[in-house]
């Protein structure tokens, strides 16, 4: 999984119990934080889209992010390689570009 996908400048956000597993493009960066960092990284001007990966059920249950696109971790491969017009168009935002 995630092998088509090319490095970005995201956070995706899986669930953890007051804490968040991060990956900023790669699996093999995933350090947990917790809500006070994660409320920091997204009030900084960086330009660092959070992403949601759990699944609609899990939102209904635990509650969305402020400020996050969920995308189900199921779908998250064939969402990074849409074209940038059917992301933006599916999701409401700019298909993060490549590092």
């Amino acid at each position: 999984m995630f092998r088509n996908i090319p490095r970005f400048k995201a956070i995706f956000v899986n669930r953890l119990p007051r804490m968040f597993l991060i990956s900023e493009g790669s699996v093999k960066y995933n350090p947990n934080i917790n809500v006070k960092t994660l409320k920091a990284i997204q009030a900084e001007p960086r330009g660092v889209q959070l992403f949601d990966v759990r699944n609609p059920t899990e939102l209904v249950e635990d509650g969305e992010l402020p400020g996050a696109v969920n995308i189900p971790l199921d779908d998250v491969e064939k969402a990074f390689t849409m074209s940038d017009a059917d992301f933006q168009a599916k999701y409401g935002v700019p298909k993060p570009k490549p590092k």
